[in-house]
């Protein structure tokens, strides 16, 4: 999948007015190679320490998203996403 199509796409399901963010799915292969699929959203500022990461996702090719499946922060590698899905419309090539 191209990155930076991926990345508009998840971006436009980011939070707005006040608003929360749009739930969508991904579904991607995870570090270990299992493959792994959860609900996700952006912009959510729960349980937050105030410290900030360490290092920046953005240069490792990773996005985070709060996972609504375990209600915590997790990290979306953006290179091995298969597919994406946004409300009724699903993206499996961009």
């Amino acid at each position: 999948m191209n990155i930076e199509k991926l990345q508009a796409l998840i971006a436009s399901t980011q939070p707005n007015k006040g608003r929360k963010g749009k739930l969508f799915t991904v579904s991607f292969v995870k570090k270990d190679g299992t493959p792994r699929t959860m609900r996700a959203r952006l912009g959510m500022q729960r349980n937050l320490s105030g410290t900030g990461m360490s290092f920046n996702p953005a240069s490792k090719g990773l996005l985070p998203v709060w996972s609504a499946d375990t209600q915590a922060y997790r990290m979306v590698n953006l290179a091995t996403v298969t597919e994406l899905k946004i409300g009724n419309k699903t993206y499996d090539s961009i």
